[in-house]
C-alpha cells in the first residue's frame, strides 16, 4: 500500500449572521436566509481567498480580539 502525504491548510470560515429561519424560530431582526446564503456563496465562488481567513458579507474580518464580530 502506498502512503499519501497530506498537506492540510487552515480552513476558511464564514459567518452568515443571524438569519430569520425555522432553525432560529424566525428570529426578529434576523436577516433573510437569502442574504445569509449570499455571504456563504461569496466564499465558495470567489478566487481571491487564501486559507485561514474569516469572512462575512464578502469582507475579510480580523481574527484578532480587537474587532467586534
Amino acid at each position: 500500500m502506498e502512503l499519501v502525504e497530506l498537506h492540510l491548510a487552515p480552513p476558511n470560515a464564514v459567518c452568515p449572521e443571524l438569519c430569520s429561519t425555522d432553525l432560529s424560530n424566525k428570529a426578529e431582526g434576523g436577516r433573510s436566509p437569502e442574504i445569509g446564503a449570499d455571504s456563504i456563496l461569496y466564499c465558495v465562488y470567489t478566487e481571491k481567498l487564501e486559507n485561514g481567513q474569516f469572512w462575512r458579507d464578502g469582507n475579510q474580518l480580523s481574527l484578532g480580539t480587537d474587532q467586534q464580530l
